[in-house]
């Protein structure tokens, strides 16, 4: 009995995670993420969520994270850097980093800063950055400890 109550505590603690990254703005989820989050959060309170249902949340977990820099340079530094040259890019990177640009946004989920930094590498030498490497490996790599989404902010 005292084991079902654990697994019990830790399926709310599942659901509040998912509830919560659900409100993230700025994160670009996959259909498939979207949907995934949306048909878990409604399962029953007495679900007690799987292995692989807790390697994919933390797949989500580090895709929530932030950065606001990458190898010392800030989003906009980055953004300044491959403004210049948004034509030579893909009608779709074109299009968002002018968008960057003028948002001025200065912080970025993992997957979107992992993109930006690729498309500065087109026309600058960039060092890379281990900690949004590693955040970035983390949003493949399966794992099924839980997870804080609190620290990913």
């Amino acid at each position: 009995m005292i084991k079902r109550k654990k697994a019990l505590l830790e399926a709310d603690r599942f659901r509040e995670t998912i509830l919560k990254l659900m409100r993230v703005a700025d994160v670009e989820w996959t259909d498939f993420e979207d949907r995934w989050m949306r048909d878990e959060a409604r399962r029953s309170e007495n679900y007690i969520y799987t292995k692989t249902e807790r390697e994919i949340l933390n797949q989500l977990i580090a895709t929530a994270k932030t950065f606001t820099h990458y190898a010392c340079y800030s989003v906009q530094e980055l953004v300044a850097g491959v403004y210049p040259h948004r034509a030579d890019l893909e009608w779709e990177n074109e299009k968002w980093v002018a968008e960057l640009r003028e948002s001025g946004v200065t912080e970025l989920p993992v997957k979107l800063i992992h993109r930006l930094a690729s498309l500065y590498r087109r026309t600058e030498p960039l060092d890379r950055d281990e900690d949004v490497d590693e955040a970035f490996r983390a949003t493949r790599f399966r794992d099924s400890s839980e997870q804080s989404f609190e620290d990913a902010e």
